[in-house]
């Protein structure tokens, strides 16, 4: 089950995002539905950073055709979307520069997950045991591709 492990040393986030497998979004335990697509996918692409992303890297990922000035607009909307779908808006961080989550609110096991491979901690065995359930629940589902046999 997805919920079972958010950060035990740090207080518990307003807000779970798991990728490692279907993409879902949970709060307190309970699921959350961002039901805008493009919302969604702002808030999945931002789960995978530790850090904030610029702005113009955002324009380009979902508007590459746009002008700039439509890309920069385009995105104050789908900001104000995201925030308006989530539990607290400050959950979502602006600067001028970039936008990222706020890591007290915020949770995602594949920042968890970069982390825990970056760093020297203790061996943490409750962490590997849950992401190791994590990829081998995703690979589970995964549709096996049928190859053409060799001759």
């Amino acid at each position: 089950m997805p919920g079972t492990l958010p950060p035990a040393e740090q207080t518990t986030p307003g807000l779970c995002i798991y990728l490692l497998g279907p993409p879902k979004v949970e709060r307190a335990g309970r699921p959350l539905t961002i039901p805008r697509r493009q919302a969604r996918a702002l808030l999945f692409y931002l789960a995978t950073r530790a850090q904030t992303v610029p702005r113009e890297c955002l324009h380009f990922l979902f508007w590459p055709d746009a002008p700039e000035s439509t890309a920069r607009r385009s995105l104050t909307r789908l900001l104000t979307h995201l925030r308006r779908a989530l539990p607290a808006p400050k959950i979502v961080l602006t600067t001028e520069e970039g936008i990222g989550l706020d890591p007290r609110r915020a949770w995602s096991d594949i920042v968890d997950f970069e982390r825990l491979c970056a760093t020297q901690e203790p061996y943490n065995r409750a962490k590997v045991r849950f992401f190791h359930k994590r990829v081998t629940d995703y690979a589970r589902d995964l549709p096996l591709v049928s190859r053409p046999a060799v001759a």
